[in-house]
């Protein structure tokens, strides 16, 4: 009576990862590919999915009755930077808020904390980078106007440099304000105060810029088209300066992000 109990092992199946979100992660490489894939199904299965069903059309909505031909194209390339960030914006904000207490879980990982967050950042930059070449799609098949290389140029500048912008300010959020937000909830004011200041102002500047190119007029934009690649440069740089840094503050303000996040689970 005194013996251990006899272990009994049954032969199981090798675990399969052949879910979509696991083909992209992927590409993150073999040590960071399951972090990446964690943070993808965030995507795909919280409530944020339902984004990418209205803000297409919204904006299509909002882009009917521009008067002329020129004037819908200038308010396409105002909305456009923020095509992909506002259809990710309750967890582009706050990228660990599905986490909660388990935030702690991610430096027990045999990688080193400063690379966790850069796979959560980048992994997070998909979602709204995916939709920038199907909004470009459905521009040109329906489109009042003749698209030429400038304007094309510009749209795909404005969008993605727009996305990296507005993803780099949203990685400051998640380190300076996070919040904990139960997976299943619709997300509205979830978000915290300076989360939600930050996206109100920046998204009222970026809604304003249509009025500003209007204001400049078609010929003018059209023009200056060369300024848009730069823009987008600049963009990728602080976005890649701020995952850089970012992932310094991460490790440095571990207790405290934790902290933060369990305040609200």
């Amino acid at each position: 009576e005194r013996l251990p109990l006899r272990s009994h092992t049954v032969a199981g199946a090798p675990a399969k990862w052949d879910h979509p979100c696991d083909g992209i992660a992927a590409a993150f490489g073999p040590h960071m590919a399951p972090l990446a894939g964690k943070i993808l199904r965030y995507y795909v299965r919280s409530p944020v999915r339902h984004n990418y069903f209205v803000v297409l059309p919204a904006i299509a909505l909002l882009m009917h009755g521009r008067g002329t031909p020129e004037a819908t194209f200038l308010f396409a390339l105002g909305v456009a930077p923020a095509l992909g960030f506002g259809s990710t914006i309750p967890i582009a904000m706050n990228l660990f808020g599905f986490d909660g207490r388990g935030l702690r879980r991610y430096f027990l990982l045999p990688i080193r904390a400063a690379d966790a967050f850069r796979t959560v950042a980048l992994a997070g930059l998909l979602p709204g980078a995916l939709l920038v070449p199907v909004a470009l799609v459905a521009w040109l098949a329906f489109a009042p106007i003749h698209t030429d290389w400038r304007m094309l140029t510009a749209l795909v500048c404005a969008g993605f440099g727009g996305l990296l912008f507005l993803q780099a300010i949203g990685l400051w959020t998640t380190l300076l304000s996070p919040r904990a937000i139960p997976f299943r909830v619709a997300f509205g004011n979830r978000l915290s105060f300076a989360a939600n200041a930050l996206m109100f102002v920046t998204m009222g500047i970026l809604f304003g810029l249509p009025w500003a190119l209007t204001t400049l007029g078609f010929e003018t934009v059209v023009r200056a088209w060369w300024v848009a690649p730069w823009v987008l440069v600049g963009a990728a740089a602080f976005y890649v300066a701020t995952v850089e840094v970012g992932g310094m503050v991460f490790v440095a303000r571990r207790e405290h992000i934790i902290a933060l996040l369990e305040e609200g689970t």
